[in-house]
């Protein structure tokens, strides 16, 4: 959780985070403290936008949305799914779903 604390408090305009093995049944920590942090902090400058191949991609507020849409209009209709994410709108890159 302290990585990620770090990334939220000194991410700029901009900025996009992304959080390694947040699926990796391996590694059920990592997942645990995001959730964490997300339900308990007050510092929140960077927001899910995306989710898949064990990884979280957060990006700041100021393109949160910009940065989603691109990204989402120009993937494959078989891995366009969008879903909820610690209470934030996303998609998942998982084309298994």
């Amino acid at each position: 959780m302290n990585d990620l604390e770090i990334a939220q408090r000194t991410i700029g305009a901009g900025g996009v985070i992304v959080m390694d093995d947040f699926w990796h049944s391996g590694f059920p920590e990592v997942q645990e403290a995001v959730h964490k942090y997300f339900f308990t902090s007050p510092i929140i400058r960077a927001a899910p936008f995306m989710v898949g191949r064990n990884k979280l991609f957060l990006a700041s507020h100021e393109i949160r949305s910009d940065l989603k849409a691109y990204i989402f209009e120009r993937m494959p209709a078989n891995m366009q799914k969008q879903v909820r994410v610690l209470g934030y709108d996303a998609f998942t890159i998982d084309p298994q779903w």
